[in-house]
């Protein structure tokens, strides 16, 4: 089902919301799975949090730190720190040891940045979306759309958030 465009920033707030919310359910579910469903459950959360972060990095972010000084700096720290503990994960078997002690900590990382950003960032936003930001959101969309049929482009962690972020910033 297509996700309806969004005006306002609250519309915006809440869709990241709902997908943190999904991310929580998600995560666990890596480890708990078996092997073979364990590579396409990571696959699905890289590709979740690289599609979502891009976004956060090219609207949110931006808007909280025009409210706040360095109001997004934290948060691009903690992204920045996913995205390394992710590329190290990725270079490790899925059904090791290593992999899982190692993928405990990033879930706990992701839920924390999460919070930060829900209390920290969200709830000083508000009024309408400007047409670029539409326009990157839109972007994004269809990117999730991608996500959800696992088309969307990138092996790494890093090719699936630097295509990312370049097509959302290219839309707006």
């Amino acid at each position: 089902m297509a996700q309806a465009p969004m005006e306002t920033i609250d519309e915006l707030v809440d869709f990241l919301t709902e997908q943190h919310d999904q991310l929580k359910s998600l995560l666990p579910k890596v480890l708990a799975a078996s092997a073979g469903e364990r590579k396409t459950l990571w696959r699905q959360v890289r590709q979740t949090l690289a599609v979502h972060e891009a976004l956060e990095q090219e609207t949110v972010h931006p808007a909280a730190g025009q409210l706040t000084d360095d109001a997004e700096a934290p948060r691009l720290e903690e992204e920045s720190e996913a995205e390394e503990a992710i590329s190290e994960l990725e270079s490790k078997d899925v059904d090791s040891e290593e992999f899982a002690e190692g993928y405990d900590e990033l879930q706990e990382d992701v839920v924390d940045h999460a919070e930060h950003e829900e209390s920290q960032e969200f709830n000083q936003l508000s009024g309408e979306l400007t047409a670029p930001a539409k326009a990157r959101v839109a972007a994004a969309l269809e990117l999730f759309a991608k996500v959800d049929d696992g088309t969307l482009p990138g092996d790494t962690f890093k090719e699936m958030f630097t295509g990312a972020k370049e097509r959302i910033h290219a839309a707006g």
